[in-house]
């Protein structure tokens, strides 16, 4: 037991210090302001299939205050605590969500006694568990991918109105006070197409890792 609680303590270390050191060499560069905080993340999704959500956190949480003291870039200290951090965490837990079979009472009773109750073949179809499960499965996957947006416009709106009207960080003030407001709205268009594409990044290499890259590191895996 000891020696299992050991071995996931130096993981994690390891971890942290991966993406600590990520954010600290990429944070010297003002073009690194999003690379290094996604890069420094993702490194989280190791943590999350070998040991669970909560390792990752914890080693979030301290590669976030390491890199608030640390980095030289702040706004790329700050983008990685306000969201790139935690994503790869968050969508886990997101899209772990799915509904337990269920079973409908109409459609059993249909089965048996078409007659008795009335309900069409078609309607027993349409009332099949196996079918009904599918249904709220797809609707909750419409509804986590609604979440998932709506957390990253929230996040980047709040963050960035936080970096220039509290924080006043002075890349961030020039990059506002040269953009009009369609800019600014062309901005956050173009911010969803990044966000969709990197979910989708998020999502391939966390196939890497488990088919290609994980029997190397944990061979009892």
């Amino acid at each position: 037991m000891e020696n299992k609680k050991t071995s996931k303590l130096a993981v994690c270390a390891i971890v942290s210090a991966l993406s600590a050191t990520v954010m600290l060499v990429g944070g010297l560069t003002p073009l690194s302001a999003f690379s290094a905080p996604i890069l420094s993340g993702a490194l989280f999704v190791v943590l999350i299939i070998e040991y669970g959500r909560k390792w990752a956190m914890l080693s979030y949480a301290c590669v976030a205050v390491l890199s608030y003291f640390t980095v030289i870039n702040r706004e790329a200290a700050l983008i990685f605590a306000a969201f790139f951090g935690y994503y790869p965490i968050l969508k886990s837990t997101l899209e772990s969500i799915r509904m337990k079979p269920m079973k409908h009472p109409a459609a059993e009773t249909a089965r048996y006694q078409p007659q008795v109750t009335g309900i069409t073949q078609q309607s027993c179809e349409e009332l099949n568990p196996k079918r009904l499960k599918n249904v709220r499965n797809t609707t909750i996957r419409i509804i986590v991918i609604l979440i998932k947006y709506i957390w990253f416009n929230f996040v980047f709106i709040a963050f960035y109105s936080l970096a220039y009207f509290v924080l006043r960080l002075s890349y961030v003030i020039n990059q506002f006070e040269s953009f009009g407001v369609p800019l600014l709205l062309i901005l956050l268009v173009a911010a969803n197409v990044f966000f969709f594409l990197y979910d989708l990044l998020i999502t391939r290499f966390t196939a890497l890792y488990v088919y290609k890259l994980r029997h190397r590191f944990f061979d009892n895996r």
